[in-house]
């Protein structure tokens, strides 16, 4: 739309490519570059250097782009590249070496992006802290105190059979002891999740109490099995709805509801090895185990919680590195199966760094209780100008790559690429700027000989490394503040609601998903049950009937099937999240039961056990969050341990553990689809419609921003500032007071949603239906929409005609997204989308062009990304409301920057 031959930089992938016989011609005649060198370079930590030297000030653009220097990103002249103490710059002749990172920083690069803020390792690290430290202090406890012990028989009086029942009940009451102060261990790392001091001191001195409660309660049952079978329902019913007061009380709400099951549970289970009489001692090594516990979490993980958003910041920069290392894997491959998965690739890290993006911009609003002030809209400022830049880099080195470049290209490319993923971005910026002012200067044979979509696709990727470089080197370190930010009155809220401190997934959708609808004539509804009523009910019945069958297999074991089901519920949100979990929990005890047969024979009967129990445990913790079957594999083996330190482990009960669990887990599978069902793909209708109403009101946002005076100047910007403009310029707030940039956020939080939520429809071998089809749709809508709010940050709507167009453009697609939404909620989508002019944008394109401005300039580079916005919610648009969506994922072009 923007050239004379019809193509622009942000055309699809295949555009322009057809002159390059002519150009494979040159090249045979000789007109080569030199190639630069093979090596694959991992991402690795990128080491803060001083890039780019100043502009002189006689060079530096004049209105928004001026203010503190040069934007970031524009690259200074020849004469001040600045190649950093021992590193070569590039070259006369072209010639580069990629850096080779060492195995070790790699590897550690691997670890940090794997687990964003070390969250896993360190939970994984305070529990077996917790539970090491509390099992020795509560052993040698009972060793020394030897409370509700019997006393040893003595005199004629001790016979041997006297002294093993004695031995055997010290035994006994001493490893109670233990397992209770376990639990505490347990649940104070997991669920105490006060952010005060203050509040954890509170909330762990009060853990006991609800757990005494139903202690008690069941040792008076423990004699009638029929009617403690029915009161344990309820009790963790009764737990369940807890639930329903987090958000008056906090969490605490659902750590006493839990507590209420695990006291009953104890109980009911200890066969008479609680007495009514101990549980005054019992309530004593609870409050032991509680202070053991708070002592911990103050010396231990307090400091690590101050330190989690510098480390989530370091996991943000190890995985821009694995983009850009993806990017190289695109660069090297050769067959359309190596693209393939190298685009998938691709895929996948820039959905992972979104998702980090997510939780340091949730983290920064109140991190660990302290508020950073007006220091956090400067760390969300910064977030989003880098996040922003390297996504565009990954989809233009994508499109890039599927033009076939030429092999000197592809090289030259593959270079820079490959310096910013070994953390060296001043030799990327270094090699990009040369290769631009080479080509600026004098043009070489080679690229003029190449179409013209070819060469203006090297020319962007060119400036788009220099503003990554820039970029990358000005990101903070220390809770994302640089030199002095921006003073505010008002405090910073963002837009990314954490759970626990991680994204919600599908908890807040399947929340409304569960709640009735007004007109629809259900059970719920007439009962009117909220969300946790009918978890509660679902709970309590599928946990009776759990109980039930489970007894016919085993009256002593059965409460494995009883926590096959709780456990179901917990953390899963629609029914099928729910049966998905139930599957992975019969999968890890398979593999479990294996691996702990061999663990319990190796090991056997001594104090190494221990050892086993707590790594067992750890590895079962660092691998939950990632794969819930891991988990449950780490769980059975420290049972297995357990019950060979008992004397009662046999290959047969490790059988059994297998038979009861998988009764539970089918049981709650029937219970998720019959019992008020939270059916998955209601629920991620509401998170489509979320997605796109957090649309809509983005893209009025915009409209707001271009319909402003904002009194910038209406000349062209091109060139690197352009880029740099474009790609990393500041949220400047609209007229209502807020920040594009947040609303930008929301969208990607509706869109991490969305994407949650329909995982377990991916998943599924039977019909998908439009929604799963059009993941990649939705991803796309969201990635232009962010694109739109650098380019009207950067001032690219000052011309009032360009203004007025993008005005009319965003209130046009803001009712059409609308009128999709509501017609998803109803369930009959309108198929009439309003379309954009697509001439009078052109025809305003051409206007520009005339009156001298580049294919660059940043309001022609506006028109581009309106007009292919506007593409891709026709296509949306067009495939929601289909009759009949075609199996295969709809095509979906990369999406252009």
């Amino acid at each position: 739309m923007v050239r004379a031959d019809g193509h622009g930089p942000d055309d699809p992938p295949d555009a322009g490519c057809a002159d390059e016989a002519r150009a494979r011609r040159l090249v045979a005649a000789g007109a080569r570059r030199a190639i630069l060198s093979e090596t694959h370079c991992p991402f690795v930590f990128f080491v803060r250097r001083p890039v780019l030297a100043p502009t002189p000030p006689s060079s530096r653009p004049s209105g928004p782009l001026a203010n503190g220097g040069p934007p970031v990103g524009t690259v200074a002249p020849a004469t001040h590249v600045v190649a950093p103490a021992g590193v070569a710059g590039p070259s006369a002749s072209g010639d580069h070496r990629g850096p080779r990172p060492s195995r070790l920083r790699a590897w550690r690069d691997v670890v940090v992006a794997s687990d964003p803020g070390l969250g896993r390792l360190t939970s994984a690290v305070q529990l077996v802290i917790a539970l090491t430290v509390t099992i020795a202090i509560v052993h040698v406890f009972m060793q020394v105190t030897h409370v509700m012990w019997v006393d040893t028989p003595t005199g004629a009086a001790a016979t041997p059979q006297a002294l093993a029942a004695a031995e055997a009940q010290h035994r006994g009451v001493t490893l109670l002891a233990t397992l209770l102060g376990g639990l505490i261990a347990m649940m104070s790392v997991f669920a105490v999740m006060d952010r005060t001091p203050r509040e954890q001191a509170v909330t762990m001195a009060l853990m006991p109490v609800p757990m005494l409660a139903t202690l008690a309660l069941s040792v008076e049952l423990a004699p009638h099995r029929t009617v403690g079978i029915v009161v344990l329902a309820l009790v963790i019913g009764a737990g369940t709805y807890a639930r329903k007061f987090i958000p008056r009380f906090g969490p605490r709400a659902f750590l006493y509801g839990a507590m209420l099951f695990v006291g009953y549970l104890f109980g009911f289970l200890s066969g008479g090895g609680v007495q009514e009489d101990q549980i005054g001692w019992f309530a004593l090594v609870l409050w032991l185990a509680v202070a053991i516990n708070l002592v911990l979490k103050l010396a231990v993980d307090g400091p690590l919680d101050r330190g989690r958003l510098g480390r989530i910041a370091r996991a943000f920069r190890a995985r821009c590195r694995g983009v850009a290392s993806a990017g190289v894997a695109l660069l090297d491959a050769t067959t359309p199966r190596d693209r393939r998965r190298a685009s998938k690739l691709l895929d996948r890290r820039l959905t992972r760094l979104n998702e980090t993006a997510l939780v340091i911009d949730g983290t920064i609003a109140d991190p660990t209780g302290r508020d950073l002030g007006s220091a956090a809209f400067h760390a969300h400022d910064e977030l989003f100008r880098l996040e922003l830049v390297v996504q565009n880099l990954g989809r233009a080195v994508e499109r890039f790559s599927a033009c076939d470049p030429l092999p000197e290209h592809r090289e030259e490319v593959r270079g820079w690429i490959a310096a910013l993923a070994a953390g060296r971005p001043e030799l990327a910026a270094a090699a990009a700027a040369g290769f631009l002012e080479r080509e600026t200067a004098a043009p070489s044979p080679l690229l003029e000989a190449v179409p013209g979509e070819v060469a203006d696709r090297l020319h962007h990727l060119a400036r788009l490394v220099t503003a990554t470089a820039r970029a990358v080197e000005t990101w903070p370190r220390h809770h994302g503040t640089v030199g002095e930010p921006p003073r505010t009155a008002a405090p910073f809220e963002s837009s990314v609601t954490l759970i626990f401190g991680d994204l919600p997934g599908s908890a807040l959708v399947g929340a409304q998903a569960a709640t009735p609808d007004e007109g629809r004539r259900s059970i719920a509804g007439r009962l009117r049950l909220d969300p946790p009523a009918q978890l509660a009910i679902r709970v309590m019945l599928a946990v009776g009937a759990a109980a039930v069958v489970g007894s016919m297999l085993s009256e002593r074991r059965f409460y494995w099937a009883v926590i096959a089901v709780f456990i179901a519920f917990m953390g899963a949100n629609t029914s099928g999240e729910q049966i998905t979990k139930g599957l992975n929990r019969v999968a890890g005890t398979v593999l479990g039961i294996l691996v702990g047969s061999v663990l319990a024979h190796a090991v056997g009967h001594s104090s190494w056990a221990v050892v086993v129990i707590v790594a067992a445990l750890g590895l079962g913790i660092y691998w939950m969050k990632v794969s819930y079957a891991l988990f449950v594999v780490g769980i059975t083996i420290a049972v297995s341990q357990l019950y060979e330190q008992l004397g009662e482990y046999s290959n047969h009960l490790l059988v059994l553990r297998l038979e009861e669990t998988a009764i539970g887990a089918v049981i709650a599978a029937v219970a998720a689809v019959v019992i008020f069902p939270v059916n998955t793909r209601r629920a991620a209708t509401f998170a489509a419609r979320g997605h796109l109403d957090a649309l809509a009101d983005l893209l009025d946002g915009l409209g707001e921003r271009a319909g402003a005076a904002d009194g910038r100047p209406s000349g062209p910007v091109t060139g690197h500032a352009a880029v740099a403009g474009a790609e990393l310029s500041g949220a400047a707030p609209v007229a209502d007071g807020t920040r594009l940039s947040s609303a930008a956020r929301a969208l990607d939080h509706a869109a991490n949603q969305l994407f949650a939520t329909t995982r377990p429809l991916r998943l599924t071998p039977f019909r998908r239906d439009r929604l799963e089809h059009n993941a990649a749709l939705f991803a796309q809508t969201a990635h232009q929409a962010r694109n739109l709010v650098s380019s009207l940050d950067a001032g690219a709507a000052t011309d009032p005609r360009v203004a007025a167009e993008v005005r009319r453009a965003t209130d046009t697609l803001a009712a059409t997204i609308r009128t999709l939404s509501v017609g998803l909620g109803d369930g009959e989508p309108d198929g009439r989308p309003r379309r954009l002019d697509a001439e009078r944008i052109a025809g305003l394109d051409r206007v520009l062009a005339a009156e001298g401005a580049p294919t660059d300039d940043l309001a022609r580079v506006l028109l581009r990304r309106v007009d292919r916005f506007d593409e891709t919610v026709a296509e949306l648009t067009g495939n929601l409301t289909s009759r009949r969506t075609d199996r295969r994922r709809a095509p979906v072009a990369v999406p252009a920057t």
